[in-house]
């Protein structure tokens, strides 16, 4: 199964909620997992390269890839039960983005509530209507303060609901900032069962 976290906006928490679901199905769930880190800011492999000073297994293997080497890659990908989970760059430029979404089986789209990410998720909804026009959008509203009266959430809710799930408000927590490609705690564990509900259909 392919899943890939994608956004146009950089720093909506793809990098984290992919190693928050990776943790989880590998560590929770017991399933084999695989990341493909083709992001170019390298997120999620400069966060194994330095679990690795304190951690010598690791649940799943984080593999850099630049997104040109996908067409050519995805053939030679598991096909067995693995869950696959891309991290996309934070922009639509790549013309083999294209590729990936339409070989996705799940989109996920972080997003938050402020005018510039409502721009940048409404862009990347509409690159993937136009290369993969069958694909459920999996909206996740990131980094929401409780406290905090976003003006912008009603409008984002009614665009965002005609192209996909919009699933419950990430909280901005503390501990997604020490998450690791390691372990993961019960309230990472929790949130993560929360979050990716339409995985366990």
């Amino acid at each position: 199964m392919k899943i890939v976290f994608g956004n146009q906006k950089g720093g909506t928490g793809k990098s984290t909620l992919c190693i928050l679901l990776a943790n989880y199905l590998s560590l929770s769930r017991q399933e084999k997992v695989l990341v493909l880190d083709l992001d170019l800011q390298g997120t999620i492999a400069d966060k194994r390269v330095k679990d690795s000073h304190v951690n010598d297994t690791f649940p799943y293997p984080v593999l850099k890839m630049d997104i040109s080497e996908y067409p050519s890659v995805s053939a030679k990908l598991p096909t067995d039960n693995t869950y696959i989970l891309m991290d996309l760059p934070g922009n639509l430029e790549n013309l083999d983005l294209k590729y990936i979404l339409a070989d996705a089986d799940y989109i996920i789209c972080p997003f938050e509530y402020e005018f510039g990410s409502y721009v940048s998720t409404l862009d990347f909804r509409d690159l993937c209507h136009r290369v993969a026009p069958n694909k459920q959008i999996n909206f996740i509203p990131n980094k929401v303060q409780a406290s905090v009266k976003y003006e912008t959430k009603n409008v984002m809710h009614g665009e965002l609901s005609l192209s996909g799930d919009i699933s419950e408000a990430m909280p901005n927590r503390v501990f997604f900032q020490r998450i690791t490609t390691f372990q993961a705690s019960e309230e990472e564990i929790k949130h993560a069962r929360e979050l990716f509900y339409f995985l366990h259909a």
